[in-house]
């Protein structure tokens, strides 16, 4: 498995693993498919401002990763929030944990990041554990903010200062 850069053309791969998270978990509080259109425009403006990472392995990418400004760049100087899913068939492979990993080195190096946040949901427990195992911290809850599956959803905020 590597991990390098993302280019435009691991964008439907990237889509496909974020629609099957779409409709099968609640990582993601979206209830509807995101288009490959959707999807590029969004590839455009973190190309722009952040940084987005996949992990590929025999020309499949398995997962993939990014940090954005969290919120408007010009209020939240330096904080940018990061995004990793992985594909299902690369679950408890180590995945998660490279792509993080290699987010952060990028992050450190990456003069307009100070501080990153996951907004992750409070029964995430494998998103919310990889992240404290790179030292992010919770720093709060939002109780109830969405449903999806029927239930009211909570949301941790976690936070790593660089």
């Amino acid at each position: 498995m590597q991990i390098r850069v993302a280019t435009r053309a691991d964008v439907p791969a990237m889509t496909e693993i974020l629609n099957w998270a779409i409709a099968e978990t609640d990582a993601i509080f979206r209830a509807f498919p995101a288009s490959i259109a959707e999807r590029e425009e969004l590839f455009d403006h973190v190309a722009a401002t952040g940084t987005q990472l996949v992990a590929e392995e025999d020309g499949e990418v398995l997962g993939f990763a990014y940090y954005k400004p969290f919120g408007d760049p010009a209020i939240w100087i330096g904080a940018h929030e990061d995004t990793i899913y992985v594909s299902p068939a690369a679950h408890g492979r180590g995945v998660g944990t490279a792509l993080l990993g290699s987010l952060i080195e990028a992050a450190r190096a990456d003069e307009r990041v100070h501080t990153l946040l996951a907004r992750i949901t409070t029964n995430n427990a494998t998103s919310v554990a990889l992240h404290e195992k790179f030292g992010f911290v919770l720093t709060g809850t939002l109780r109830e903010v969405t449903r999806k599956f029927d239930a009211w959803l909570d949301l941790h905020t976690l936070q790593l200062i660089l």
